[in-house]
């Protein structure tokens, strides 16, 4: 099953705009992996994004574990494998 299945059903807007990074969803290893050489995007305040599942890692290109500040959320709205994530913090 994909990692935005259930997710997407909870997806809300993002309220202001914010800073994001690139990933692709690698299904093999159920792990979103940073887009390297991206750079930084700025999702729009109606971007809708859900709270990615905590048995889906965000993984640099090296394979290594990125943690979150807070909390990671994914846009919902975008293609397979793209997407961007966003760090909120807890509230």
């Amino acid at each position: 099953m994909h990692f935005l299945k259930k997710a997407a059903s909870k997806s809300h807007t993002i309220g202001r705009p914010r800073a994001a990074v690139k990933v692709m969803f690698d299904a093999k290893k159920k792990a979103l992996i940073l887009v390297e050489g991206e750079g930084i995007m700025v999702l729009k305040w109606d971007a809708l994004i859900a709270e990615i599942p905590s048995d889906v890692p965000i993984l640099d290109a090296k394979g290594k574990r990125i943690p979150a500040s807070g909390a990671f959320f994914v846009t919902t709205e975008t293609f397979d494998p793209y997407h961007a994530v966003v760090d909120l913090p807890l509230s």
